[in-house]
């Protein structure tokens, strides 16, 4: 049977207490009807959730980490201790104030991994500028038609970095494969060309 304990703890200002409630099964975090972790702030509010099966960071029916204060709320989805996810993001950041999700993350066992879109995002949380994204296949930059990594400026929004991706490898045909362009008008400071190699397959599509 798991056994639960709690545990008290303060600040090092000794000024804000709470508490961590754990279960554990055979000397592993183990809990089959929900969190195996809780932390809780002074006023009893979960701050912190994970949810283990046999030692391992494990949930199919929702997310297996949950962090939340009184700005931010971060999900992470697990299955057998690898972040993953078989549909949707794997991780969002979520920034209460503005309602923002400012980051977001596909990965399949452990890997960035999506087909139809960037597998890593993350947004400026005053402008909501995409300022970072990634695509990813089977944990390669990948991206037929487009840079596989763009960034912009969180408050122009203007592209000021671009590389284009072929499984992992930097690969452009007809143009250069790294392109770097000035904060303020967008104009080239500085391009790369790199010539493609023969033969560029494309990762090969998981299940």
């Amino acid at each position: 049977m798991p056994e639960a304990y709690t545990v008290k703890f303060s600040n090092p200002n000794g000024d804000d207490q709470g508490e961590r409630e754990t279960w554990s099964k055979d000397g592993v975090l183990h809990n089959a009807r929900g969190p195996a972790v809780t932390v809780r702030n002074w006023s009893g509010v979960a701050v912190l959730q994970e949810y283990y099966h046999e030692g391992r960071l494990h949930r199919l029916d929702g997310p297996a980490r949950i962090e939340e204060d009184e700005t931010w709320r971060r999900v992470t989805c697990f299955a057998e201790g690898w972040e993953h996810s078989a549909s949707g993001p794997s991780y969002q950041e979520l920034h209460k104030p503005t309602g923002l999700i400012t980051e977001e993350r596909w990965l399949r066992h452990g890997r960035p991994h999506r087909h139809d879109g960037p597998a890593f995002i993350a947004r400026d949380p005053q402008t909501g500028i995409a300022v970072s994204e990634a695509w990813s296949i089977n944990g390669a930059h990948h991206r037929e038609n487009g840079p596989a990594v763009i960034q912009r400026h969180r408050e122009t929004g203007i592209v000021i970095g671009e590389s284009w991706h072929r499984n992992g490898e930097h690969c452009r045909v007809g143009g250069p494969a790294i392109v770097c362009r000035d904060w303020r008008n967008g104009r080239i400071s500085h391009q790369q060309f790199i010539p493609p190699r023969a033969a560029r397959a494309a990762p090969e599509r998981e299940p």
